[in-house]
């Protein structure tokens, strides 16, 4: 994983934050199911979408985002040698 792009890292991070995401809303929806009758029943799928439409947009543009991650992975990368160096 470390020697792909970082637009391909950053997209396989998106879809793994995604997944915790809807795990975490399954985990909740099962939580409200028992109490759900035919007046107020939802079906997961909806609960999912409504849930995702609430999700906070980011303000910065790609370029940004790009450049931030790119500072993380230096930072990171920095961190490991002096980790390796005092080893």
């Amino acid at each position: 994983m470390m020697n792909l792009d970082i637009e391909t890292g950053l997209n396989i991070i998106q879809k793994a934050i995604e997944k915790e995401q809807e795990e975490k809303l399954w985990q909740q929806w099962l939580q409200l199911y028992p109490h759900m009758n035919k007046d107020n029943f939802i079906t997961f799928s909806e609960f999912l979408k409504r849930n995702r439409q609430m999700t906070i947009k980011s303000n910065k543009t790609t370029e940004e985002l790009l450049e931030f991650a790119e500072k993380v992975k230096n930072a990171d990368q920095k961190d490991q040698l002096i980790k390796v160096k005092s080893f």
